[in-house]
């Protein structure tokens, strides 16, 4: 019987790495080429998520890329990261329904390119040129959300859904 080694805390891996059977990870850095055979080839990962309070603002950073931000309802502002680093992906979902002000997710540089499909069979979408605020409204509810990817020069919408046709809205 081969010897198993458990690690509990930080792991990491530098050069080619080959990971074989299940592997069980908590917070791990795979530096290098990295293969992966077994039970499993995806690394599926839970990040705790950034919580966007209610009237106040959260300024994301380069390093919470790839992170969830789950917006408390009424006038939470939330302002992206400079777009210039490509690659930068943000998901943004209300954590409850709108009750008495507007949420919005604003860029510091560079505007959204693209749209979310609503409920009403049809989408929101950007202008494509100036729009560089994402505004949940009055008809946003628990769940809204739409994921944004940087190419470096603009944000784009890769996904997104909202139930009310107005519960997204882009401007600016």
């Amino acid at each position: 019987m081969a010897d198993k080694s458990v690690y509990k805390n930080e792991v990491d891996f530098e050069g080619t790495t080959n990971l074989k059977g299940t592997a069980n990870l908590e917070t791990t850095n795979l530096n290098g080429t990295t293969k992966c055979s077994g039970a499993s080839s995806k690394f599926n990962y839970i990040s705790d998520p950034i919580v966007a309070a209610a009237s106040t603002t959260t300024t994301l950073t380069r390093a919470q890329s790839g992170g969830v931000v789950l917006i408390t309802p009424n006038a939470a502002l939330v302002v992206l990261p400079a777009v210039a680093t490509a690659g930068q992906r943000f998901e943004f979902v209300m954590g409850g329904n709108y009750a008495t002000a507007n949420c919005t997710v604003s860029t510091a540089d560079g505007v959204y390119i693209g749209a979310v499909v609503d409920g009403a069979g049809g989408n929101q979408a950007s202008n494509g040129s100036s729009n560089d605020v994402v505004t949940f409204g009055a008809n946003a509810v628990a769940g809204d959300r739409f994921e944004c990817v940087s190419n470096g020069t603009a944000w784009y919408i890769v996904n997104g859904y909202t139930s009310a046709a107005d519960g997204i809205a882009f401007s600016g």
